[in-house]
């Protein structure tokens, strides 16, 4: 089908604080009025009366009904989704978040994406892996629909190869018959013995 969507994909934990989600949100309605062909999506993973693993303290849904309310947003600028983020990025032109998962769909289904870094890189904002990808960018890029590709080497190096350089396979199949014909041996730990007691507990 066409990809004429633009797809931001939420997380609960992050950012954490109210303005940070209207900022996002506002950036997504100034590149729905800049990009009127595109429909702009905040994928959910659940929508606002469904309940869900992390409460949100800000919902995304509810900060955008308050926005429209006050009047600085266009209502019905931007959707609001859950389902399929697969059927999703089947139909977008470009993906966005601050740190999902999803991010790595997008990649591997030739997406153009943007990872935002307007509230930092570090591992409370769950978003190090992206340092270096060629995918963080800011919410101006975002409302201004610039979008990237990752780095070649950045993609090789998080096992986005070609399917020739996978060998798991083959080294599942080696492994499988060393154990079968009782030349496998088993792994140890690095916990075992006496001394090590109290740590394997706590493990």
């Amino acid at each position: 089908g066409p990809r004429d969507r633009v797809v931001f994909a939420t997380q609960a934990k992050v950012p954490k604080r109210r303005e940070d989600r209207e900022r996002i949100l506002l950036a997504l309605a100034d590149l729905a009025g800049r990009r009127p062909d595109l429909d702009v999506v905040v994928k959910l993973r659940a929508l606002d009366n469904e309940r869900q693993t992390h409460n949100e303290r800000h919902n995304y849904q509810r900060l955008w009904q308050s926005l429209e309310t006050e009047g600085r947003v266009r209502p019905g600028a931007v959707r609001f989704a859950a389902g399929s983020m697969h059927e999703h990025l089947a139909h977008s032109a470009g993906f966005v978040t601050v740190s999902s998962t999803a991010a790595l769909e997008a990649i591997a289904q030739d997406v153009p994406l943007l990872v935002l870094s307007d509230f930092g890189v570090s591992a409370e904002m769950i978003n190090l892996v992206f340092e270096g990808s060629g995918l963080l960018g800011t919410m101006d890029d975002l409302a201004q629909g610039r979008f990237h590709t990752p780095d070649e080497a950045w993609c090789g190096a998080n096992y986005f190869h070609p399917n020739g350089e996978s060998d798991w396979v083959s080294q599942m199949v080696t492994l499988v018959g060393q154990a079968r014909s009782g030349r496998l041996i088993p792994a140890t730990s690095l916990l075992d013995g006496p001394q090590y007691a109290a740590a394997r507990r706590r493990a």
